[in-house]
């Protein structure tokens, strides 16, 4: 389906990263009740490209608060890659910037601790109101307790739900090599949030493959099926990327799958064409 422009804030957004060399364009839907949102989208700049004083700028006209601008430039330091965000959900805007520090992956997985990915996101008509995520490796996790890992993080949740995610987890691990993969959990500065995250981009799966859990996950949901119709029709071949699961803020559950369906569009055309 690849990037859409939909109102002025991720309009403001493009025109603040338009002098960057743009590699990387991941999209994202998050199923919740009675919701999907799917006007959500990271952008990743070439990281070598991006110096500090370009951060700043972006992040200034962005109006990500003063305090949260120093701690964010003084991790980016240390970051491997940057990735710039935007949402919207219910005439609700918001910005968001992760940090990644992968140099702190390892293949053996139990040695796999601490943080991973840092995240703020900051409401565009309100930028005072800030949350700032800490994504860290799966406590204990290993190459044979993934489902212990989601079993913990849903319990006392629907049993068919977490059949499903877990179902989709499997079929998108399929194939990969256990210390390929990654496995985070995400806490939040303020509120209840609980979930977690697995990358399986290095599956080379596509987003069809767990269409079945998809749309069970929908109903689950109560989310109209011409919109989860529509949904799958147009992402279904995207690159399967994350998935992720859990209880947000105000501890309601929530699902999200990470795709991308662009990056060889950006790779081939250039980032003028986005």
């Amino acid at each position: 389906m690849g990037l859409f422009i939909s109102n002025r804030w991720s309009s403001k957004l493009m025109e603040a990263i338009d002098d960057l060399l743009i590699v990387g364009l991941e999209r994202s839907a998050k199923f919740s009740h009675r919701n999907l949102t799917s006007d959500r989208f990271i952008i990743g700049p070439m990281h070598k490209s991006l110096t500090a004083e370009q951060l700043k700028f972006i992040l200034t006209e962005l109006k990500l608060p003063g305090p949260y601008l120093t701690d964010a430039l003084e991790w980016f330091g240390k970051t491997n890659q940057i990735g710039l965000g935007f949402e919207q959900c219910n005439g609700v805007s918001t910005y968001r910037l992760y940090l990644e520090f992968f140099d702190r992956y390892t293949p053996d997985l139990v040695k796999s601790k601490g943080l991973l990915h840092l995240g703020y996101k900051w409401n565009c008509e309100n930028p005072e109101s800030v949350r700032v995520t800490r994504y860290s490796f799966a406590p204990f996790f290993n190459d044979n307790n993934p489902e212990q890992v989601v079993r913990k993080v849903l319990s006392n949740t629907n049993e068919k739900f977490t059949a499903d995610v877990i179902s989709a987890i499997w079929k998108s691990l399929a194939d990969v090599s256990p210390d390929q993969w990654i496995m985070t959990c995400a806490e939040e500065d303020r509120g209840c949030r609980n979930s977690f995250d697995v990358n399986v981009y290095r599956g080379h799966k596509k987003l069809n493959l767990i269409k079945e859990e998809l749309e069970n996950i929908s109903r689950y949901f109560r989310i109209d099926e011409m919109v989860m119709g529509k949904f799958i029709e147009e992402s279904g071949d995207a690159a399967l990327g994350h998935i992720s699961c859990g209880r947000d803020a105000i501890n309601n559950p929530f699902f999200t799958v990470y795709f991308d369906d662009f990056t060889s569009y950006i790779k081939q055309h250039g980032k003028s064409e986005v």
